[in-house]
């Protein structure tokens, strides 16, 4: 059997049969974002490959980067914190093969980058903020 933690705010699938899971919680009680599953939810629509995108925060320029490089339509590009915190959401972005945002103003953490075709496909990717602040 498949076993899933389904985070519910950031709407991704974590296997954790065959791979390790690690995630931070803040304080107190949380037993409403989390969910153990044992189908992917996300497989009704196919599955993009990992070199789909390339996410890359850059802590010299203070910018996340995001290569497009085969040309997927991007429905939106999100930044969540650790506790599923919406930090940005970029819409209708085309198929730009290049995409940089400013994190200047953000705190240094770990942050969960979700990337959103137009199929409703979707990327997810961990990145670690660090300005120096």
């Amino acid at each position: 059997e498949n076993i899933y933690i389904h985070d519910k705010v950031t709407d991704v699938y974590y296997d954790i049969k065959d791979n390790e899971y690690e995630m931070s919680l803040p304080e107190g009680v949380n037993n409403t974002r989390y969910e153990i599953t044992f189908v992917n939810g996300s497989l009704n629509v196919p599955v993009l490959a990992d070199d789909s995108f390339t996410v890359f925060q850059n802590n010299t320029t203070q910018t996340l980067n995001i290569a497009n490089p085969k040309g997927i339509d991007i429905k939106s590009i999100n930044l969540y914190d650790i506790s599923g915190k919406l930090i940005f959401n970029k819409s209708k972005l085309g198929t730009k093969g290049n995409f940089q945002f400013s994190t200047s103003s953000i705190s240094d953490a770990v942050y969960v980058v979700k990337i959103i075709t137009t199929n409703n496909q979707d990327f997810a990717k961990k990145v670690t903020v660090y300005n120096g602040k």
